[in-house]
């Protein structure tokens, strides 16, 4: 089986590449928000690079966010011109279970969390300690919250909270603040239980693991038809956030 992973849901743009059980391409490039300018052409190179065309594909692993909303639009629109063209299998792979990928073989719930701007993070929940692959072991849907919110997250989701492990780049952001709401909530509600904040979150691999869990994905028919590929926002643009609060400021003057 041969898979192409492309992840432009950040600043980073991941692309990866596995054919016949072995990784090929792993190409991670921070990009800031040119992913309108270099997707296409970093593809053509990294296609070139291994040797293979789309047409030799058997399927697409895309990162489906959440996360920035032009990036998400970018790689979701390229992808459903290439499998309309190819007729390929996509495997929609969520940012939270591509974070929490490495980690579910850890005997624990696993806590993804990504930067969602303002002391907000987008989050989920896993259950560690399992062969199951991140769909199969979700507690919690993708959410994003206020970072005091967490607590009653993990009370809803009635995790076996004996260890916790909290990973993703939005932990060095948040560590202090981090520690301070998820200790409090252990001291309250989870007596006993260990908390880890893994601060030194790596994005490196981050294309080559999307491209093994799309094989995955699609072994096991974990596949999303093209028309129903959409992109998973959780909140509302920046640009529109602002504009919603400068109208309400304003608004408030006039009374």
């Amino acid at each position: 089986m041969k898979i192409l992973g492309i992840s432009s849901a950040s600043k980073q743009l991941s692309l990866g590449i596995r054919s016949e059980a072995r990784m090929v391409i792993d190409y991670n490039i921070h990009l800031g928000h040119r992913h309108n300018e270099r997707l296409i052409p970093a593809l053509r190179d990294r296609l070139k690079e291994s040797g293979l065309k789309l047409g030799d594909l058997d399927g697409i692993a895309v990162d489906v966010g959440p996360g920035s909303f032009t990036g998400l639009r970018i790689s979701l629109a390229t992808v459903k011109s290439f499998v309309l063209v190819n007729s390929l299998e996509v495997a929609a792979v969520s940012s939270l279970e591509l974070t929490a990928a490495p980690y579910l073989a850890a005997d624990c719930c696993l806590l993804p969390v990504l930067d969602a701007g303002h002391r907000r993070v987008y989050t989920a929940i896993f259950q560690g300690g399992c062969s199951f692959l991140p769909p199969e072991a979700r507690l919690a849907e993708d959410q994003a919250l206020a970072l005091e919110d967490l607590p009653e997250m993990l009370a809803e989701s009635r995790a076996n909270t004996t260890r916790l492990l909290v990973v993703g780049p939005a932990v060095s952001t948040y560590y202090q603040k981090l520690e301070e709401v998820l200790k409090g909530w252990m001291k309250s509600d989870c007596t006993g239980c260990q908390i880890d904040l893994l601060a030194d979150y790596q994005t490196q691999g981050r294309g080559g693991r999307l491209a093994e869990l799309g094989e995955k994905y699609c072994r096991k028919e974990l596949v999303t038809p093209p028309e129903e590929l959409e992109p998973k926002y959780l909140k509302k643009p920046q640009a529109v956030i602002n504009r919603e609060s400068e109208n309400q400021q304003e608004g408030e003057k006039q009374q």
